[in-house]
């Protein structure tokens, strides 16, 4: 188990690295000088960041959904 331990967290560290990449390149294409046009790049961010908070928001519904795991009282781990 410790080395799955270890595993779970270089896959952690790589898919966060990811991430910040991403959001990097993004980000850099809507506010960059040949992005999107200055008055319209504040609400496109702003957009862009709802929709990707809805969607997690989403998968985490469906995921607690499927396996039951968070409740309204609080965490429930399987047995």
């Amino acid at each position: 188990m410790p080395g799955e331990l270890e595993a779970a967290g270089g896959l952690l560290a790589a898919l966060t690295q990811a991430s910040i990449a991403g959001g990097t390149f993004v980000g850099g294409i809507l506010l960059g000088p040949d992005g999107i046009p200055l008055e319209k790049r504040w609400q496109s961010v702003l957009l862009l960041t709802a929709v990707i908070l809805s969607g997690s928001a989403a998968l985490g519904a469906v995921a607690n959904r499927r396996t039951g795991i968070v409740t309204l009282t609080g965490l429930r781990l399987p047995a």
